[in-house]
């Protein structure tokens, strides 16, 4: 059994997102038993994190965002009400129904 499996599809890593523009992602298992994936952004410069998805909900300030079912998960794009104050880093903690967990 393997840990869930994060890709990051856009930005691209090491560029530069502009203010607008959705972090997406995609979450899978490849037994395709996820059971929960929290999202968190953390913005370092400011020494400020978010909770933008606890699982269930999209916090308010990322109401915006989307979840869409993939083969085996999830695809994520993150778009916050606002402008991204800084430059965003994402956290995601996913597992399984197994226990297997990513961070």
């Amino acid at each position: 059994m393997a840990s869930p499996v994060v890709t990051i599809v856009s930005p691209t890593p090491s560029t530069t997102i502009g203010e607008r523009d959705p972090l997406v992602f995609t979450v899978t298992d490849a037994d395709g038993d996820l059971k929960r994936v929290v999202l968190i952004v953390r913005f370092p410069g400011a020494r400020v994190h978010e909770v933008a998805y606890d699982g269930e909900t999209w916090a308010p300030a990322y109401s915006a965002s989307t979840r869409t079912v993939v083969a085996n998960g999830f695809q994520y794009a993150v778009r916050r009400e606002t402008a991204w104050p800084a430059s965003p880093q994402l956290q995601v903690i996913a597992y399984d129904n197994a226990g297997n967990e990513t961070v």
